[in-house]
């Protein structure tokens, strides 16, 4: 499946999650709202099943601003724990000041 970047990028500024991870939650939002919505006699059942994909895409919708949300946070801890302090260390073995640092 082909999942749109707008679909991938709940929040905007953030960076999408990937399409497997898009594809997956696709998945787990239609087991999640499974079933189909049965028509009482008179009643539309297209209406019934519109409104269970629009069921679908907002599970999908939560499943994927959480997962972006653990996404931008795993790359946040990553740059605290491993990044920044590599590069301090690397400062400190050559001379550098924060300063050098922030320019580079």
């Amino acid at each position: 499946m082909n999942v749109s970047e707008n679909l991938r990028s709940p929040i905007k500024g953030m960076a999408p999650i990937s399409e497997e991870q898009a594809e997956e939650l696709f998945r787990k939002a239609h087991d999640n709202v499974s079933g189909r919505l049965t028509a009482r006699p008179g009643e539309d059942q297209s209406s019934l099943d519109a409104l269970q994909g629009m069921r679908r895409l907002q599970e999908y919708r939560i499943l994927s601003t959480a997962q972006q949300i653990g996404n931008e946070l795993d790359a946040w801890a990553h740059e605290r724990d491993t990044v920044i302090p590599a590069e301090e260390w690397f400062a400190q073995k050559q001379g550098l000041t924060a300063d050098d640092l922030e320019v580079a």
